[in-house]
């Protein structure tokens, strides 16, 4: 993919400047709801459960002014069961349950300021450190469909003192 099709990344965060949160929000329709997080690849597909079938799922950020209260790293979890509590990624495609979560640690000082979703097809390989860079964030998840089949899905997200 050059880098004419990869959209730059801009963002105001109406003076929430770090991410707590990152929930998932299942819907019976394509309509992503207010403050998803946007695919910044060519796909420009938010949808993280697209092309498996099942429902649609975005993920949306939750924002704080609160340092405290903010994330400093994105973790995907891949399980053989439901976890209580989360909200699978994949719903209703079967196979395995995917989720994500925000980890927090108030003595690490980086603290996530924002977030995207980077979506790549397999030919072209996971989204590296040096594709995000390019498009203003510094780091990148683990890949949402791993073992799954399908494009390479991850987020992207800053982080800064």
């Amino acid at each position: 993919m050059d880098s004419a099709s990869i959209k730059t990344s801009t963002y105001h965060t109406m003076g929430l400047n770090y991410i707590q949160e990152i929930n998932a929000v299942i819907q019976d329709s394509n309509n992503p709801p207010s403050g998803h997080l946007e695919d910044l690849s060519s796909a420009a597909n938010p949808d993280t459960n697209s092309g498996f079938g099942g429902k649609y799922v975005y993920l949306v950020a939750k924002r704080t002014d609160d340092r405290h209260q903010a994330g400093y790293f994105v973790r995907v979890q891949i399980a053989d069961s439901p976890i209580p509590g989360q909200t699978d990624l994949a719903a209703g495609a079967g196979g395995k349950y995917r989720y994500l979560r925000v980890i927090h640690d108030n003595n690490i000082t980086e603290k996530i300021t924002k977030a995207a979703l980077y979506r790549k097809p397999k030919p072209e390989g996971p989204v590296t450190l040096d594709d995000a860079a390019r498009i203003g964030f510094n780091r990148v998840s683990e890949d949402i469909n791993r073992g799954r089949g399908g494009d390479y899905l991850h987020v992207v997200y800053a982080v800064s003192d």
